[in-house]
């Protein structure tokens, strides 16, 4: 998935905040906490900033 992204044009950014929202909920699934956080911080939408807070 993140090759996926990588190659995302900057025009899609509201694709790219999908995707890494997520990866963000499969990391808080697994109990990977920080690296949730730190997807969901990166997305930058108001629903994965809460998710990552």
């Amino acid at each position: 998935m993140a090759e996926g992204i990588a190659l995302l044009p900057a025009t899609r950014s509201k694709t790219r905040a999908a995707f890494l929202t997520y990866q963000a909920e499969a990391y808080l699934r697994d109990g990977e906490i920080e690296t949730a956080a730190e997807t969901a911080t990166r997305a930058g939408s108001g629903r994965t900033t809460r998710l990552g807070q």
